[in-house]
């Protein structure tokens, strides 16, 4: 069968319109969703660079926040979490059963929260805020308050003594400082004789129980725990004894101020 020259111009013609309308209606528009789907995927891909940087910071800050507990811990145990008034008389009548010091006159203690403000470099205040939220071993303990009871007494003891118990204060396993401590020659004893002013620090919310104090050698029903009257003459012996019989003349004081266990 032969076709005619027109016949083929005109089928050659509906061959290209064919593939031009394919072109146009079904490349064009597959293409237009690939490059959709190339856009989705690039977002997509984006999202899940989001998400995996977070998991890294996620698991970072869980890291930190156990190192951080574990941290709290090894400073909350130098803090109980909280101080009663037998707890300080308690502490004065241990210093006096392990030391040549002898109470004379011990003044109710005063309970405050510490000054935990901080200063720029011109000396202007920053924040009074003294409590955080934090987690401590998996209890929500809310606020941490930090607060401190003062302590001042009177006493008679000897040079060497002193030393002892200004070790025994800033050694203890409780965080404590010492303000002031005056010390004097007491010439009508020999020995000396001064006061001392120190704090004991406590945190409020840190979860752990309060544990009665309890010093051995202390009956009950004692009327003079500190034996201070009593007990003159044996520290002015052990002086002469230990340090010789007091040859030194005049008045000597020594001030400490600040000092804080390290």
């Amino acid at each position: 069968m032969k076709i005619s020259k027109n016949l083929s111009y005109i089928l050659m013609g509906l061959s290209v319109l064919v593939l031009l309308l394919s072109y146009l209606f079904v490349f064009t528009k597959l293409q237009e969703k690939t490059d959709v789907l190339n856009n989705e995927n690039v977002a997509l891909q984006a999202d899940v660079n989001v998400l995996l940087e977070l998991q890294l910071k996620h698991e970072e800050r869980q890291e930190l926040k156990k190192q951080y507990e574990l941290e709290n811990q090894e400073i909350l145990v130098h803090f109980p979490e909280e101080i009663k008034i037998e707890d300080i008389i308690m502490y004065v009548v241990n210093l006096e059963m392990t030391n040549q010091f002898k109470v004379v006159d011990l003044a109710l203690p005063d309970f405050a929260k510490a000054d935990l403000t901080t200063y720029d470099a011109n000396g202007n205040a920053i924040s009074t805020e003294q409590v955080s939220t934090e987690t401590v071993s998996g209890n929500s303990v809310g606020q941490y308050v930090l607060g401190y009871a003062e302590s001042k007494s009177s006493f008679l003891s000897t040079y060497k003594s002193i030393k002892d118990v200004v070790k025994y204060i800033l050694d203890d396993e409780n965080q404590k400082s010492i303000q002031t401590l005056t010390v004097n020659y007491d010439e009508a004893t020999g020995n000396v004789k001064g006061e001392i002013d120190y704090y004991s620090y406590y945190v409020n919310g840190s979860g752990k129980e309060y544990i009665p104090p309890t010093v051995s050698g202390v009956a009950a029903g004692t009327t003079n725990m500190f034996h201070s009257v009593e007990d003159l003459n044996a520290v002015r012996d052990a002086t002469e004894t230990t340090e010789g019989t007091g040859t030194e003349t005049g008045t000597e004081t020594e001030t400490e101020t600040g000092t804080t266990t390290e």
